[in-house]
């Protein structure tokens, strides 16, 4: 890999070269390349439209299911940093890591949105929530609709190796869970390692 290389080039490489080869797979459900990265697209333009902007943060809260690996992409994709939270975790737990990491906009799965709602006052740097794999609860905001109606263009960010790609939390069993911070050169480089 080399050292100017991002995400965005490795998901337009894959795409380019291996559109109609599976990328990802879970339970019945598979995802091509080509797939993958047209949702991507319409994900990172998503967040574009929703007022995030490169570097900003953005939440991630579910099970590892078929939304995963799109949500991980797309997020880097549009230059956004991922902030992975853990579903084994209170909903108190994660609206404090929401509103430590600045989050504008949180991505939940269904099943964990009513109790991240309740708790919304608790994190005022958010701007929405966006609920998938199920209907969006009131106050927030329906995934598929969301990826439906954007654009499918790719958005064309580029990050430097030292930008922020993602922060992962601790699991706070001697307190409150710290973040770690990982670049997008390292990010990119255990990307190319699994793949390869």
């Amino acid at each position: 890999m080399s050292a100017g290389r991002d995400f965005g080039e490795l998901l337009r490489t894959s795409a380019a070269h291996h559109r109609d080869r599976v990328a990802m797979t879970c339970g019945d459900t598979h995802q091509t390349y080509g797939e993958l990265f047209l949702r991507s697209c319409r994900l990172a333009r998503t967040l574009a439209d929703l007022g995030v902007e490169p570097g900003d943060r953005v939440a991630l809260l579910g099970p590892n299911s078929r939304w995963t690996v799109e949500q991980a992409t797309g997020v880097a994709l549009g230059g956004f940093v991922r902030a992975a939270l853990y579903a084994h975790q209170t909903a108190e737990v994660n609206a404090y890591l929401t509103e430590l990491v600045d989050a504008k906009v949180l991505i939940v799965a269904a099943g964990a949105a009513e109790a991240l709602l309740a708790r919304r006052p608790e994190m005022p740097s958010l701007h929405h929530v966006v609920v998938y794999d199920g209907p969006a609860p009131e106050g927030a905001l329906d995934y598929e609709h969301l990826l439906a109606t954007a654009s499918a263009e790719d958005p064309g960010v580029r990050t430097a190796p030292t930008d922020l790609h993602v922060i992962r939390f601790s699991a706070g069993t001697t307190g409150r869970p710290k973040a770690s911070r990982t670049p997008s050169r390292a990010g990119c480089a255990a990307t190319t390692s699994t793949a390869g």
